[in-house]
């Protein structure tokens, strides 16, 4: 076994990643650790296929320390090779995917060791034009809220929490309206005007720093949890931000206007290039497709505590898909 840590200087505060480096350097005499430093966006899969050679099919275990935006890019790198398992030290502002796991809490990641002697579990990833997420693919006007995130985040004593509260505010202005056709496994959805808050399809349960959009997601089953909110009243909107944060919106007969369902293949179709967030990085696309991959690679969960986590329950159709939805057959044309 072979151990590689991918570090992302800019991903959290500089004396924490300092820390973080005197950590695993302690580590070095007792396993064989490789540590690697990011120099710029792309750099992590660079590092990644450039060091699988090296290790010449040997089992790797790659840690991404910073956030979700530096593990999307080492999943990116990783998911092709069977040898390699991906694991998040988790000090970037978000760190969404590992909330997924809710019997192990954040420090548990941050344990280097443990981390080292954790254990594999396959996971699913989606794919959009051929980019991989592990968490979520979505768009809309949380895509407005991730791309302005990112200035507030430049404004000081700002974290990453409150930089997403911020921009949520913000794009509450003109942010509301989004115009998709949506195709679910080959079924148009049929919503009044097709006008949408926002599109998830789901692979982990969490986003934005925290919000449970997809609370009956599974990392395990195969199926995308795909997730639409129609255009809301501004009110309404402010109204049920609370109840969605926590993953009540699903239950919650007061807002059954959000949908939910599952599928293996999601269309977002519109007449213009749409901004399109895979896990938390902003990316133009036209029309894009998102797919599942089933146990397309394997991630990497705490030592000790990793027994009590119990088997993932599947979810039936039944279950899953919010009654309200009027679907019909894509024509061949």
């Amino acid at each position: 076994m072979q151990y590689l840590f991918i570090i992302n200087p800019v991903a959290g505060k500089r004396d924490f990643v300092e820390l973080l480096m005197d950590k695993i350097h302690l580590l070095q005499s007792k396993y064989p650790i490789k540590v690697v430093v990011t120099q710029h966006a792309g750099h992590a899969r660079e590092i990644i296929d450039s060091n699988v050679e090296t290790f010449h099919g040997s089992q790797l275990y790659i840690f991404a320390c910073g956030g979700d935006g530096t593990l999307n890019e080492v999943i990116n790198g990783a998911w092709k090779y069977p040898n390699v398992s991906v694991g998040c030290i988790p000090y970037g502002s978000g760190n969404d995917f590992i909330k997924s796991f809710e019997h192990f809490k954040k420090s548990d990641f941050l344990n280097i060791e443990n981390m080292i002697n954790g254990s594999s579990l396959p996971v699913d990833l989606l794919f959009v034009n051929n980019i991989a997420g592990i968490n979520m693919v979505t768009a809309g006007y949380d895509c407005a809220v991730a791309k302005e995130k990112d200035t507030f985040k430049k404004l000081p004593l700002v974290s990453g929490g409150l930089a997403y509260r911020l921009s949520v505010l913000h794009c509450l202005i003109s942010k509301l309206h989004h115009q998709f056709t949506l195709v679910a496994d080959g079924n148009v959805i049929h919503d009044i005007s097709n006008d949408y808050l926002f599109a998830i399809a789901a692979n982990g349960k969490y986003y934005g720093g925290g919000y449970k959009s997809a609370p009956k997601a599974n990392l395990c089953d195969g199926y995308i949890d795909f997730v639409r909110v129609p255009t809301l009243p501004r009110l309404k909107f402010i109204q049920l931000v609370g109840s969605f944060k926590k993953g009540y919106h699903l239950d919650d007969p007061r807002i059954s206007f959000i949908k939910c369902m599952r599928c293996k293949k999601l269309e977002i179709k519109s007449n213009k290039t749409i901004d399109v967030n895979v896990d938390g990085e902003i990316i133009p696309m036209k029309n894009p497709v998102i797919t599942i991959k089933h146990n397309a690679t394997r991630f990497i969960l705490p030592a000790q505590t990793s027994k009590i986590i119990e088997p993932i329950k599947d979810f039936s159709f039944k279950d899953r898909q919010m009654a309200g939805a009027v679907i019909s057959k894509t024509s061949k044309d």
